[in-house]
């Protein structure tokens, strides 16, 4: 049932119609954010190669379930004609708060870990997407760096995908 859960989650944000666009081809989305269980969400996305062009994933908050790395896994071995390893090169920044009672430091760790391309930083807050200067700092240049072309050139304009955390229900859908 929870695997089921993860795979309806990740086939709906791959096929929503804000994704999916007006214009033909591939949908375009070059970063992923994504908080609490958003971020697992965002992680799993990038792993499961639905998106081609994804530079960067950034989290806070996120918390490792390993049955969403498995169906992100199955999901792009079936579905994306790419290596199933395509997926773990894209650089991840996963944030984690050294006092967030719903989401221990060392399961946002193991999200780093087998999330493949992983970076950490562990903030002094809770659980919460850090706002204070040095961690957004951190992240803008994180995203900077991951958003250089193959030319050194920077992205002028970029498209970020972000997600909230995941209910049982499913997505929180905020439109």
């Amino acid at each position: 049932m929870y695997h089921t859960s993860i795979q309806r989650a990740l086939e709906y944000v791959q096929n929503h119609p804000m994704i999916q666009g007006e214009g033909e081809g591939e949908p375009t989305v070059d970063a992923l954010l994504g908080f609490s269980q958003g971020g697992t969400l965002a992680t799993a996305l990038a792993l499961s190669g639905c998106f081609k062009g994804v530079r960067a994933v950034v989290t806070a908050g996120a918390p490792y379930i390993p049955e969403a790395i498995d169906v992100a896994h199955t999901m792009a071995s079936r579905t994306s004609g790419r290596p199933t390893t395509f997926g773990y090169k894209i650089p991840k920044l996963h944030m984690a708060g050294q006092v967030d009672s719903l989401v221990p430091v060392e399961s946002t760790r193991m999200l780093c870990e087998k999330g493949g391309c992983g970076q950490m930083i562990i903030h002094e807050q809770g659980h919460l997407f850090p706002t204070r200067s040095a961690p957004v700092t951190e992240i803008m240049n994180f995203l900077l760096h991951a958003f250089r072309d193959y030319d050194g050139e920077e992205v002028v304009q970029s498209n970020v995908m972000s997600f909230g955390s995941i209910s049982e229900r499913g997505i929180d859908q905020r439109d």
